[in-house]
């Protein structure tokens, strides 16, 4: 298996500070930030594969047909909706496309929100602008969406954020969170350029502006729920290579980490909790 980022830059003009390609990892601080998270989520297996395998059952002539005709709507969806399944189940299993006869299997409907097999992946869905995606594994947990103003409880962090935002915590030293060790703590919301216009619609942008490029702050308190009671903590906003910044106050109530986030002018945090 391999996930392949599309892509580090179109050009070879490296010495700019801003976004100007809606792909490029380039200059763009939220991928940059997030990569080491999704990558140590990836590498390490961090969220468990899905249990179950839903098969699209079709012939070679009906999948090349198909696949023909989605080729124009860019839509996946439309090889589960042409079996009369709802999509979603993406979200839930893991789905294979099978060119031999056979039966499909069917659910043709779920509601939200959409709890993937294994537990640890929750999509809710209560409005366009009310989405919001949870992770909740033993060695990473995170809120990503719109989160503003919801107190988001997962195994053993919370978040309340003020802000729309993507919000994780991943323990770096391969072990549950609630066990401590090294965290780090990601918290990015909207990124643009200096003088960036969206269209009316915001579907795309009618000009890219100029650099530098500009972090929305995200606000927020972080709670983490350790399973016991720790000696030493240590937490550090970290500064843009990574490296630490300057020492971050926090609170403990028996064992629990309370900190604020959003004030440090960094995207991220390093905590060491013994």
């Amino acid at each position: 298996d391999g996930l392949f980022i599309f892509a580090f830059a179109h050009s070879r003009r490296f010495n700019i500070n801003g976004i100007f390609s809606y792909f490029d990892v380039l200059h763009n601080p939220v991928k940059s930030v997030l990569m080491p998270i999704c990558s140590l989520m990836f590498l390490r297996g961090d969220i468990k594969p899905a249990e179950k395998v839903i098969t699209l059952d079709y012939t070679v002539g009906e999948l090349l047909g198909i696949t023909k005709r989605l080729a124009k709507t860019r839509r996946i969806e439309g090889y589960f909706e042409l079996r009369s399944l709802d999509p979603n189940i993406m979200l839930v299993h893991k789905f294979r496309l099978n060119i031999a006869k056979g039966e499909t299997t069917f659910r043709k409907r779920i509601n939200p929100p959409f709890v993937s097999d294994t537990g640890e992946l929750i999509w809710h869905f209560k409005g366009e602008k009310d989405a919001y995606v949870v992770i909740n594994a033993e060695r990473v947990q995170a809120a990503i969406g719109f989160i503003a103003n919801k107190e988001i409880s997962l195994k053993d962090i919370k978040i309340r954020s003020k802000v729309n935002a993507t919000i994780a915590v991943i323990n770096l030293d391969k072990k549950p969170i609630r066990d401590g060790g090294r965290l780090l703590l990601v918290a990015v919301a909207r990124q643009m350029n200096k003088g960036q216009i969206w269209r009316k619609d915001r579907k795309t942008i009618t000009s890219w502006g100029q650099e530098p490029v500009l972090l929305e702050p995200v606000e927020a308190e972080i709670e983490i729920q350790f399973g016991k009671p720790v000696r030493k903590v240590e937490v550090f906003a970290l500064d843009e290579t990574g490296r630490r910044k300057e020492p971050v106050d926090y609170e403990m109530k028996e064992k629990r980490l309370i900190l604020k986030v959003g004030i440090h002018n960094t995207p991220w945090y390093e905590i060491e909790a013994e």
